[in-house]
């Protein structure tokens, strides 16, 4: 148990825990894109004989810079999406859009309210589109449920006659001189149910 177990911001709260983790996602993401960037454009620009070398420097030089531009635009996205979830209570695509309008107007607030409403616009509709997008892929790509079908009804019982009780003989009685009209008729066999 320790820092290699789990994180030390484990006991927080779900929404401050998930603002941590997006930050430091998009703090990464930031470093391999800012990475990858620069160092094909270091390469690029680097004299012959020096292109590795430009290209590691321009990615040492400019990663950390990019990393933490995206880590800041993407923890005022999480901050304003948990914002709106928390005002409207309902958990949708518009407050992604309206999130994402916000983060983009606030950080380029600096350079003037116009740009900063055009960022807004842009962004909203660039996030609207994503969500468009993702929702229209969800509905193509999701399985549907199989239609209901009734199970078949069970085979027809039909009545199966009992089965016939064994014949019941009856004992002859031993012959005795008699004469023959006084004789018993033979012993019948009967079979009751019959």
């Amino acid at each position: 148990m320790g820092w290699r177990d789990r994180p030390s911001y484990i006991h927080l709260p779900g929404a401050r825990r998930h603002f941590i983790d997006e930050v430091g996602r998009d703090f990464w993401g930031g470093i391999l894109y800012g990475s990858t960037c620069h160092f094909l454009r270091g390469l690029r620009h680097s004299p012959n004989g020096g292109r590795l070398a430009g290209g590691a420097r321009a990615a040492r030089a400019n990663a950390p810079r990019v990393a933490g531009s995206w880590a800041a635009f993407f923890g005022l996205w999480c901050a304003f999406e948990n914002a709106a979830f928390h005002a409207r209570r309902r958990d949708d695509p518009w407050n992604a859009v309206a999130s994402c309008a916000a983060a983009s107007a606030f950080v380029e607030l600096r350079r003037g309210a116009r740009v900063a409403a055009r960022a807004g616009v842009a962004g909203a509709v660039f996030v609207s589109l994503i969500e468009g997008l993702s929702l229209v892929l969800h509905r193509l790509v999701a399985v549907k449920p199989a239609p209901a079908v009734e199970p078949p009804p069970p085979p027809a019982v039909e009545a199966v006659p009992a089965p016939p009780t064994p014949a019941v003989v009856e004992p002859v009685a031993e012959a005795v001189d008699v004469p023959a009209a006084a004789a018993r008729p033979p012993a019948r066999i009967t079979i009751s149910g019959y």
